[in-house]
């Protein structure tokens, strides 16, 4: 969709889509309230320019997206103390998960999963026992595992109300349609295969830079936490931070937007439960964080004195309403389909005298 073009109405949009056009409600938003914000974003895509690693090159269509997001998974099943992402790492086969938590350092009570008669790793309860320090058999395996869960992105919502067993099933559906495609068509595996190749050189250039800078920020980790009642869900707070992950080839080009995003998240925090200070961008492709406290986005963003969050947060919550009233309906008919009543039979006419 063009800019230019955005309806008024934009109720059902993600703040993520909202964020990267000027007619949404949250852009007019932020323009009116933050006019200036634009050079704290020209400062972060400056800074890319000093970035210590490169992308490598993917099809424009299935392969970035789905990348991206087994990307945010892997580096937040990497820094949280327990799993999380279950609506899309449910659809794993149960020893396949198992193994997901085990690379990324996981593990269980084996004594007391015995004791609960249970031996599938979703219904475990798993904590950190370490951090993989190395790229190996192991975790090019992790990282396929999370991008088999990424494929599931489009329909799981469809499977939100849908046990373990139903989504399993439908994977395991998929690799049989997916292994007779490949057969006759080689080179959907060579691309498969490309896109493993390249999130393992982004997770390498995590290990190799990007864990140490998120894990700079603070020890606290939520990730995907929601915020203004389901309207929004960030990708991770570490500390006092909330990070957004992105994957882009030109992250430059998209600073304004993210930033609108993260401000968004921050805005939406209307009790201040996250007691987040500061908000940041990290550059997966380039394995670079981009940080900046709110007090300084803040004093640059307007010309005059700085407004206090808490009064922001007030109108950007009365200003946002409607549109999160709408969502959250819309969110509601999905899970609450509404009943069809049936027309009854028309009856037989009865026979003339």
């Amino acid at each position: 969709m063009d800019a230019e073009r955005v309806p008024d109405d934009n109720r059902s949009m993600a703040v993520a889509d909202q964020a990267r056009y000027p007619g949404s409600a949250l852009c007019r938003f932020l323009d009116s309230r933050l006019p200036q914000r634009s050079v704290v974003a020209e400062d972060w895509a400056r800074r890319t320019a000093s970035a210590p690693w490169t992308p490598v090159s993917l099809p424009e269509d299935e392969s970035r997206p789905r990348v991206g997001l087994a990307a945010e998974m892997r580096i937040g099943l990497d820094l949280a103390d327990a799993p999380a992402y279950l609506g899309l790492l449910s659809f794993l086969p149960s020893a396949e998960y198992g193994a997901l938590l085990e690379a990324a350092g996981f593990s269980v009570d084996h004594e007391w999963a015995a004791a609960a008669g249970t031996a599938d790793p979703l219904l475990l309860e798993w904590r950190r026992a370490h951090q993989p320090i190395g790229y190996d058999i192991e975790q090019r395996a992790a990282l396929a595992a999370c991008l088999e869960a990424a494929g599931m992105r489009n329909i799981r919502s469809s499977f939100s109300d849908r046990p373990a067993q139903a989504r399993r099933l439908l994977v395991a559906h998929s690799r049989s349609f997916s292994a007779q495609w490949q057969d006759e068509h080689p080179e959907a595996r060579s691309e498969r295969e490309g896109d493993l190749d390249a999130l393992a050189h982004l997770w390498e250039g995590y290990l190799a830079h990007g864990r140490r800078q998120l894990a700079s920020v603070g020890e606290r980790v939520i990730l995907e936490p929601e915020l203004g009642g389901g309207y929004g869900i960030a990708d991770l707070v570490i500390g006092r931070c909330l990070i957004e992950v992105k994957t882009a080839f030109d992250p430059a080009a998209a600073m304004g937007d993210w930033l609108n995003q993260v401000l968004a998240y921050a805005l939406l925090d209307w009790s201040d439960a996250l007691g987040a200070d500061t908000v940041a961008v990290y550059l997966g492709w380039q394995a670079l964080l981009v940080s900046e406290s709110l007090e300084r986005v803040l004093a640059a963003a307007v010309p005059g004195r700085s407004p206090a969050m808490e009064d922001l947060r007030a109108d950007f919550r009365s200003a946002m309403q409607e549109d999160m009233d709408e969502s959250y309906a819309i969110r509601m008919r999905r899970r609450y389909p509404p009943i069809i009543t049936l027309a009854s039979p028309a009856l037989p006419a009865e026979p003339n005298p």
